[in-house]
């Protein structure tokens, strides 16, 4: 009883750290895009991305050095489930939000072709091999060079008019590792307090993986999301879960496969029959509402959160 209890302080102390970092990020990330006149969304998709996605890539390479690879999986699918249904809903939800869809055209093109390619892999193989890893992190890199030219290429600077920077260039890039470090750090002081709290309860490593660890790694997206909406910058909340989900799929599902210990990273037999199907439905429908549509109402947040419990769920019946 005495340590679920120290636990549940550290869990809270571990979310304070996360609402900071996310803040210090976002005011970091708004002030260096307007300095460098480069649109918020290309900030979002490629800096907040990767530094929010962080957690999830260092629970991903020590658990498939643990020999762990359930929980690698349930990290990664988990993840990418909760930042649209989960960290949309939530933001939506506090603030609803409009946004400029043609500005998301090409990024979201590059979430289904990760997703389907991750998908296929997945589904036709059963496994991640050394080399599949390979590839995956290569097409990130083609991926990224590809949204970088086309950001460079556009230059919209009318996006960021009356768009004013209150720091200065070197405070602007401090605010930005500062707030990535307190949020990995924040959030890995609550995934292990919440895997603690898990183990003396009693749970299956996958599911742990899908819910504990994927949500808790997903709380700097949720945070960083939230802030961002809140600031009126609902750009920087989609290109965040943009960017993480691509990061998530190719990046973090290649370095875990060249990191595994096993011949080849093989999929969960559970993930295959439903997680990994569920994950390229709710992307399709993600990328659908923002190819038709130009704001996420607080009755679509509502809907986002209630599917993502329905979720996990069904996934405790069938773990």
């Amino acid at each position: 009883m005495e340590n679920i209890i120290i636990n549940i302080i550290i869990c809270v102390i571990g979310l304070l750290g996360l609402f900071y970092g996310g803040e210090k990020l976002v005011a970091g990330s708004i002030s260096t895009a307007s300095i460098f006149k480069v649109n918020p969304q290309f900030i979002a998709i490629t800096i907040i991305a990767f530094g929010t996605s962080f957690p999830e890539l260092v629970v991903s390479i020590n658990a498939v050095i643990d020999k762990s690879p359930g929980i690698a999986w349930g990290n990664v699918v988990g993840s990418n489930i909760s930042n649209i249904l989960l960290v949309l809903g939530l933001a939506s939800l506090i603030n609803p939000f409009s946004f400029k869809r043609e500005a998301f055209t090409v990024n979201i093109f590059w979430l289904f072709t990760s997703t389907i390619t991750f998908f296929l892999v997945s589904i036709g193989t059963k496994n991640i091999s050394f080399y599949s890893g390979l590839a995956f992190i290569f097409i990130l890199v083609l991926i990224l060079s590809h949204v970088t030219y086309i950001s460079k290429r556009n230059n919209q600077q009318k996006e960021i008019i009356g768009f004013e920077h209150n720091f200065s260039i070197s405070k602007s890039i401090l605010f930005i590792f500062f707030g990535i470090f307190i949020l990995i750090l924040s959030a890995e002081v609550l995934v292990n307090s919440a895997v603690k709290i898990s183990s003396i309860v009693g749970v299956p490593e996958t599911f742990i993986g899908l819910t504990v660890i994927a949500i808790g790694t997903s709380l700097p997206e949720i945070t960083a999301s939230i802030i961002a909406v809140k600031k009126g910058h609902s750009g920087i909340a989609i290109g965040n879960v943009i960017g993480s989900n691509i990061f998530n799929t190719l990046g973090i599902v290649g370095t875990a496969a060249i990191f595994s210990t096993a011949d080849k990273f093989f999929v969960p037999k559970s993930f295959l029959i439903f997680d990994i199907p569920i994950m390229l439905i709710s992307t399709l429908l993600f990328c659908l509402l923002i190819y038709y549509s130009d704001k996420i109402s607080r009755n679509i947040g509502v809907l986002f959160i209630i599917s993502y419990f329905v979720y996990i769920f069904l996934n405790l019946k069938i773990t």
